[in-house]
């Protein structure tokens, strides 16, 4: 989980042109492939991701919270990043 404000996602196009070549056609259908995979899955990513969160931020005896980053240090970057621009 890497935190994002709104203003700093962008919309890819995944359309396919027949100008594109076969890696970008491949590399889009790829991505096609994952959004319909994640978007068929959202709700038991965002509940994972909240519980990992939750798990790593409170004082809990999570024993995998030394390989999960810096939650609350992430955040703080987000937001130094955004007030600047």
């Amino acid at each position: 989980m890497i935190p994002v404000e709104e203003a700093q996602i962008y919309k890819v196009n995944l359309k396919p042109y027949s100008n594109d070549s076969v890696g970008e056609q491949h590399y889009k259908q790829l991505c096609i492939g994952e959004l319909s995979w994640c978007r068929k899955h959202q709700e038991i990513i965002v509940n994972k991701a909240n519980c990992l969160y939750n798990l790593c931020q409170n004082e809990s005896g999570y024993k995998g919270k030394a390989r999960c980053l810096d939650f609350a240090k992430l955040e703080q970057i987000c937001d130094k990043y955004n007030f600047r621009f």
